[in-house]
C-alpha cells in the first residue's frame, strides 16, 4: 500500500514552514532594531545604483538599489521608498539612509522610519509566522497520516 502522501509534498511544506518563519524573523528583527535606530542612527549619504517601480491598480512600488560605506565595508540594499525619496534618488543618484554605525547591516531609507515602519514589520512578521504555523500543521497531519496509514499486507502463495 502506497502512504498517504509522498516525500516531496513533506519537503514542500517543510520549505513554506521555513520560509514564513525565516520571514517572521526578518520582518520581527526590523521592528525591534527601529527604535534603537532611531536613538542611535546616523544619517549617511548612499549612491543610488538602479530605481525601478511597478504600478498596479492599488499603486505604484517605487525601488531603489543603492550602496554606502561603513568601516571599510559596502553595504548594498533595494527598499520601497516613500515618492520624494525615490524622486530624489532619480533627480540627483544619492539617497539618505540612517543605519547604526556599529551594525551598519541595521539600516534603511531616513524618511522610512518611525511607527508605520515599525507596525508594517509586525504585520508582516504575524503573517509570515502564520504562513510557518499553517506549514507546521500540515506537516504534523502528513507524517501522522503515514505512520497511521495500514502497514502492507503479506501475500501467502499456495496457502
Amino acid at each position: 500500500m502506497k502512504p498517504p502522501t509522498s516525500v516531496a509534498t513533506i519537503v514542500i511544506l517543510l520549505g513554506v514552514m521555513l520560509c514564513g518563519a525565516g520571514g517572521g524573523l526578518i520582518f520581527l528583527t526590523n521592528a525591534l532594531n527601529e527604535p534603537t535606530l532611531q536613538q542611535q542612527g546616523q544619517v549617511i549619504e548612499a549612491t543610488v545604483t538602479e530605481t525601478s517601480h511597478e504600478c498596479q491598480a492599488t499603486g505604484c512600488d517605487l525601488k531603489v538599489t543603492y550602496h554606502f560605506s561603513s568601516n571599510d565595508e559596502l553595504y548594498t540594499d533595494t527598499e520601497s521608498v516613500s515618492p520624494p525619496t525615490w524622486e530624489q534618488a532619480q533627480a540627483t543618484g544619492k539617497i539618505n539612509i540612517l543605519y547604526l554605525p556599529t551594525k551598519p547591516w541595521v539600516h534603511h531609507a531616513a524618511d522610512e522610519s518611525g511607527s508605520l515602519f515599525i507596525a508594517m514589520n509586525l504585520v508582516a512578521a504575524t503573517i509570515s509566522v502564520l504562513v510557518a504555523l499553517f506549514g507546521l500543521v500540515r506537516v504534523i497531519q502528513v507524517v501522522l497520516a503515514w505512520v497511521r496509514a495500514p502497514a502492507p499486507s503479506t501475500l501467502r502463495w499456495g496457502s
